[in-house]
């Protein structure tokens, strides 16, 4: 019975468009959505028009998608990356991987990432992200954003949200005006940004 009710709330579909490029969609009625990366060079997150989330990989040849696990509370998504090497004495890699995620609205969303850099393109729900190191840039906040980062650069329009954002070590500037952390403007209950930074630098533009 459990298997049914399983099958019923999940839908898997893989495309392969190229040896570079596969995308992968997942139907689910789930309210939490956890994303982990390793290796992953360049996220993008924006919102999916339609009631799915959908996995686009570029240059899969670095990129694996290791595991989908889905059930009606939560999905968990794995990628993880191999390094290439161009010859037997070199390590380097030959091309970056880059995955962009589309998500629902209305989803509690984490992701989880160690060195890696994030574009977020606007996201009606709750979107923390927890990275060690890499550069952030929010173009858009139309939920909750949060993020905790240890060292590395955070760019955000904030616009009309409301804004919590402090960094220890880091510097933060408004409309590349200098600004003493912690920096609080209270003003939109639905649209937030919090920041939590040992070492970050934070850049806030407002127009």
């Amino acid at each position: 019975m459990k298997y049914l009710i399983f099958i019923s709330l999940l839908s898997l579909s893989f495309v392969v468009f190229s040896q570079e490029k596969i995308v992968k969609t997942i139907e689910s009625d789930a309210p939490y959505v956890e994303f982990k990366t390793i290796g992953i060079d360049y996220l993008i997150i924006e919102e999916s028009k339609a009631e799915k989330l959908e996995l686009i990989l570029v240059n899969t040849d670095l990129g694996i998608l290791e595991d989908v696990s889905c059930n009606d509370y939560n999905c968990v998504l794995s990628i993880a990356t191999s390094l290439k090497e161009i010859n037997k004495l070199s390590t380097t890699k030959t091309s970056e991987t880059k995955v962009i995620l589309k998500i629902p609205k209305n989803k509690k969303v984490t992701v989880f990432g160690e060195t890696i850099n994030i574009q977020i393109n606007g996201y009606e729900g709750i979107l923390r992200s927890f990275i060690n190191n890499g550069k952030i840039e929010v173009k858009e906040i139309k939920g909750i954003t949060e993020i905790e980062i240890v060292s590395g650069t955070i760019l955000a329009t904030i616009n009309d949200a409301s804004v919590n954002v402090r960094t220890k070590k880091g510097t933060i500037t408004l409309n590349n005006k200098k600004i003493k952390s912690t920096f609080k403007k209270q003003q939109n209950k639905t649209q937030r940004l919090i920041v939590k930074s040992r070492k970050a630098n934070i850049v806030l533009s407002q127009l």
